[in-house]
């Protein structure tokens, strides 16, 4: 028994291993297709990189100039450089904001571009109310998953390359420092599992919260006919509850992180400053090295936290993959590649359709054979739920028949140009909808 129960937590996560690679190649293919502006992200990760190596360098020379070698001018020429890239890069950090706000705007219209090509038969399945946040949330979080991960590169290539410093400075020091280091990293890997789930519930309790809200502010006139405020009040409230007890799971996990980040950059600094007094005390270790240190700890604990901050953010956005990943595999109607039909000459014939809108579920249409002459009127009448609406949606294309046929003229309507094809009908629907325009 405990061999069978040991093989499904096996199975199962092999499984959820799977669903996470076939999220980040979804995720890529989306990418490709919403055309992300590479190029710009290049350079903008080229540029964190650079300073990432320049905080790196720093404290060495600061570490010199403070140690009285104020009159060597190769030291203070690169003091100088070194500043003014930092300086530099702050100036031009909204590059990056420009960067994501650009590729934010090509989602967002990739996305509706895709949304006014689903198969009604995937309307019907999801909630129309239920897709905004697609495109209002979901869209920009593409932008934010690549800038996250290059950010999460950045800062851990930053931090390495002070480790490398440190080591290079004195490695007594620094391997007395190493712990703190391994405490910190272990301590945060134990707790950013919880990241992954989390970002999923989040972006559930968005998309749940707002397709409440908008079914029920589209139809405010008819809560207020029945008189259901007070009902609507508390379903609203349980609503938003959900995402208020997500978002308080978040509070609490960044609370427990930040915990965790302080007490390893306290221990570090302790570390550091008793570890270099030490040294210096029994002149192991000159000014300018203890200078160098206690820069470095200054910017170590910093550069730690920024890094294990970035990878949390990766990982919370990672449970939001699955769904923003599928946003570019979503099914599209088949509209091109046909013929125009051409003025109809006899008639549009269903011969032998069945159709159900479940697979498995209750046949509205059964072996039906009827036909539309040209020139002639033709009315289907029945009680509610006898096909005729079925019937329209049919004749439009919104489904293909589950047997059987529809002809035009004696050719199968599949053989025509799906917009072309639409173009031919006159709709009008029991309830017209206001849209805003003309």
């Amino acid at each position: 028994m405990r061999k069978v129960e040991e093989k499904k937590k096996t199975d199962k996560g092999q499984e959820a291993k799977s669903k996470k690679k076939i999220s980040w190649r979804q995720f890529f293919r989306l990418l490709i297709k919403a055309k992300i502006p590479w190029v710009h992200y290049l350079l903008s990760f080229i540029l964190l990189l650079g300073v990432g190596t320049v905080v790196a360098l720093l404290p060495e020379v600061e570490g010199r100039i403070a140690a009285g070698e104020i009159f060597d001018t190769n030291l203070v020429i690169r003091f100088i450089l070194f500043s003014l890239v930092i300086i530099f890069s702050q100036v031009v950090s909204a590059y990056g904001l420009w960067v994501n706000t650009t590729f934010n705007r090509r989602m967002q219209k990739f996305t509706w571009r895709n949304f006014l090509q689903l198969p009604q038969r995937t309307y019907e399945a999801m909630q129309p109310s239920g897709l905004i946040s697609r495109v209002t949330d979901d869209a920009g979080l593409a932008s934010e998953i690549v800038s996250q991960v290059l950010s999460f590169i950045a800062s851990l290539y930053g931090m390495v390359a002070l480790v490398v410093v440190l080591f290079r400075a004195n490695v007594t020091l620094a391997l007395i420092t190493l712990p703190v280091m391994v405490l910190s990293v272990v301590s945060y890997t134990i707790l950013r599992e919880r990241g992954y789930s989390l970002g999923y519930e989040t972006q559930d309790a968005m998309a749940k919260m707002t397709a409440y809200l908008s079914e029920r502010l589209r139809h405010i006139k008819y809560i207020k006919a029945m008189v259901q405020e007070d009902r609507e009040y508390l379903y609203g409230t349980d609503a938003t509850t959900y995402k208020f007890e997500v978002d308080m799971k978040g509070v609490r996990y960044q609370a427990l992180i930040r915990v965790v980040s302080e007490v390893s950059n306290i221990l570090l600094m302790g570390f550091i400053l008793i570890g270099g007094a030490v040294m210096l005390h029994k002149g192991e270790m000159d000014t300018a090295t203890i200078i160098q240190f206690y820069i470095i700890a200054i910017e170590l604990p910093s550069a730690i936290q920024s890094t294990l901050f970035e990878l949390m953010a990766v990982r919370k956005l990672q449970g939001s993959l699955e769904v923003v990943a599928g946003l570019g595999d979503l099914p599209r109607e088949d509209r091109g590649g046909g013929q125009e039909p051409a003025a109809l000459q006899d008639k549009i014939s269903f011969e032998g359709v069945s159709f159900y809108y479940e697979e498995g579920g209750r046949k509205i249409l059964n072996e039906l054979d009827l036909d539309f002459y040209q020139g002639k009127r033709t009315a289907i009448v029945g009680p509610s739920g006898s096909g005729k609406t079925t019937i329209l949606k049919l004749l439009e294309r919104f489904y293909e028949p589950a047997e059987g046929r529809i002809s035009y003229d004696g050719r199968v309507a599949g053989d025509f140009d799906l917009t072309l094809w639409r173009q031919k009908f006159g709709f009008i629907v029991q309830n017209s909808p206001l849209l805003e325009g003309t």
